[in-house]
């Protein structure tokens, strides 16, 4: 219906469509007032004279909407101030070394849009006598949370869970950042004025546990009801009809929306086999996830990320595929096994841009897909989404040897619950048992000759460990750290945490940690 435009032309239009189109109005309503006015009171009107004059070249960015009611009238110019400016890096020709890009603000501002046009396609899988409070739901969430987190203004909709026999819900979650005082903002850095608004270095150096909750204290989560009566099994066919059907059910018990990152996941019941639940994921395009490794990933090298479920890294992995594809103008390829990369459908999301993206048909057959993406399609950068067996790992060490950059997550929340399963270990270069000689152990001032060691080189070059949304853990050097861990001494990391500062700009405060098995 969307990219079909001649049936809003025929006469009478048809009751869904009209439906369709007051939704997308309230929906864009709420959403497009309050940012277009901020875009368009932030314009700097002797920036605009001088590139009218032609003294200084710009490129055009959206008019006005005072100017697109005027053909005549002259284009419309925008600029911001250093403090709202966003920064984003790319490779540069002669090295790689990062570079301002003042187009990340209008492309967050375009993505929000398409973001709310797509939660409209969702809200109209469920039933009518849901989808109305779920639209508030969704445009209005500060209504519906306590009084006590009203002043967290980024709560937004996860998902919707329907159970039999349950009423249906829908989760909000928000993401606390933490905030720093005028202060720690100094010892952090005494010199902040010489330095970038969006980054700040410190020098100290913490301990940190590798089974540490960081999570725990930096999101919050609240479940709004939907409605008053329970779920029944009609309810759970009325979304598998609207999705296309249980031929759209993919083996994992997954369908999706085309053209969008929503996921829908069934729970099969145990007597006759039918659907009795569902959870309705909203998939987000987040511009800008991998801002605080966007240094790291220009390098070239082979990056693993872990993590618990929930901490955005499927949304890192998309973000870097758009900007290795758009900014360092790489052949990227995804394999998406679950959608979620690169959206439902046969057509790739316009969040990954110019990345192409294999379907995985069955999960046993993403080994390989993984390598006939190396071996037909001439692919310098991977994408996994969830390296999971041990015949995955294989394959990945054998295109980490072809020398393609590898981007991938695996089943752990740390770097040691990797090295623990025995079927991923082999990533990180594995261990075998060695026995050391007399003068062996007395050098490495150890009492028991019989040590762990890594049997070979790892597939990644650096490790990354999401302890939560806002703060990362980053393994430079993956095989020194392995090294340290089998011996069983700490391991030392750069730990990365978005913070606000008293004026309310995100930065990025560095620190040096030792991390405790």
């Amino acid at each position: 219906m969307r990219k079909d435009e001649r049936v809003w032309s025929r006469r009478p239009i048809r009751t869904e469509l009209l439906e369709y189109a007051a939704l997308d109005v309230k929906l864009l309503s709420g959403a497009n007032s309050e940012r277009l006015s901020l875009i368009y009171d932030r314009m700097v009107p002797e920036k605009r004279r001088r590139v009218e004059d032609g003294s200084e070249a710009r490129a055009t960015l959206p008019h006005s909407p005072e100017s697109a009611s005027s053909a005549n009238s002259p284009p419309q110019w925008l600029e911001f101030d250093e403090k709202h400016r966003p920064c984003t890096y790319s490779l540069d020709d002669a090295q790689h070394t990062p570079r301002r890009d003042d187009a990340l603000l209008v492309r967050r501002e375009q993505e929000d849009i398409h973001n709310v046009n797509d939660l409209a396609l969702m809200c109209n899988l469920f039933p009518d006598e849901w989808r109305s409070r779920l639209v508030d739901v969704c445009t209005n969430p500060m209504d519906y949370v306590p009084q006590h987190f009203q002043h967290l203004n980024d709560w937004h909709v996860e998902d919707v869970q329907v159970d039999v026999g349950r009423p249906p819900y829908a989760v909000l979650v928000c993401t606390k950042v933490k905030t720093i005082t005028s202060s720690q903002q100094r010892d952090a850095n005494n010199d902040d004025e010489k330095k970038e608004a969006t980054t700040t270095t410190t020098a100290s150096m913490t301990t940190a546990s590798s089974n540490s909750d960081d999570d725990s204290q930096s999101q919050l989560v609240y479940k709004v009801q939907l409605s008053g009566q329970v779920a029944d099994r009609s309810h759970v066919g009325y979304v598998l009809k609207a999705i296309g059907g249980p031929e759209m059910v993919d083996h994992l018990k997954r369908g999706g929306v085309d053209g969008t990152l929503h996921r829908i996941a069934f729970i099969r019941g145990k007597r006759d086999g039918v659907f009795v639940g569902l959870t309705a994921r909203v998939g987000r395009n987040i511009v800008g996830a991998f801002r605080m490794i966007e240094d790291i990933v220009y390098q070239g090298k082979s990056i693993l990320l872990i993590g618990k479920p929930g901490l955005g890294k499927t949304s890192v992995l998309r973000d870097i595929s758009h900007a290795l594809a758009t900014q360092a103008h790489r052949h990227v390829m995804i394999v998406d096994t679950s959608g979620e990369i690169g959206g439902w459908g046969d057509e790739p999301h316009r969040a990954v841009a110019g990345a192409r993206r294999m379907h995985v048909p069955a999960g046993e057959r993403q080994a390989n897909i993984m390598l006939e993406a190396v071996r037909n399609h001439r692919c310098e950068t991977l994408v996994i989404d969830e390296i999971g067996t041990r015949a995955e790992a294989r394959e990945a060490i054998a295109i980490a040897a072809r020398g393609v950059q590898l981007i991938a997550t695996a089943h752990g929340t740390t770097l040691g619950s990797v090295m623990d399963n025995t079927d991923l270990q082999s990533l990180l270069g594995g261990q075998m048992n060695v026995i050391l000689s007399a003068g062996e152990a007395r050098d490495q001032r150890v009492r028991n000759k019989a040590q762990a060691q890594r049997a070979k080189k790892p597939a990644f070059d650096i490790c990354i460990e999401l302890r939560s949304r806002t703060k990362w853990h980053i393994y430079t050097d993956v095989a020194a750290a392995i090294d340290r861990y089998l011996r069983k001494q700490p391991m030392a990391c750069e730990v990365r945490e978005l913070v606000i500062d008293q004026h309310g700009n995100e930065r990025i405060q560095t620190s040096s940690a030792a991390v405790k098995n």
